[in-house]
């Protein structure tokens, strides 16, 4: 086997490139510590934003929101069970629906 005139011990790639290359791999300066820890700025709070925007939504409208999403799957799901007619697998999805419809006006 003939060797290249290296050490026959193992280096690092740094080592390897410095031996081969001299003056041609630059020395890193590393990273720059500020005197100051940058600290992200705290988010500003509801209270503010719904102070310019629209009002929070009333409990009820959540809850009717919830809700006509959990009949509509109960719904889809009854009719599945027990065969039932496709009237009740439409309601069901239109429930569904209907809540998802109402997500967007949620705030």
């Amino acid at each position: 086997m003939r060797q290249s005139g290296r050490s026959s011990r193992r280096c690092g790639w740094s080592q390897l490139a410095q031996e081969d290359y001299p003056g041609l791999m630059p020395e890193s300066k590393g990273r720059r510590k500020s005197k100051q820890i940058k600290r992200p700025t705290p988010p500003k709070s509801a209270v503010k934003k719904a102070e310019h925007g629209k009002p929070p939504s009333p409990t009820w409208y959540v809850s009717l929101m919830f809700g006509l999403m959990g009949i509509g799957v109960v719904l889809v799901v009854v009719r599945y069970l027990f065969q039932l007619d496709n009237t009740v697998l439409l309601l069901g999805l239109t429930a569904i629906a209907v809540g998802f419809v109402m997500t967007t006006n949620y705030h």
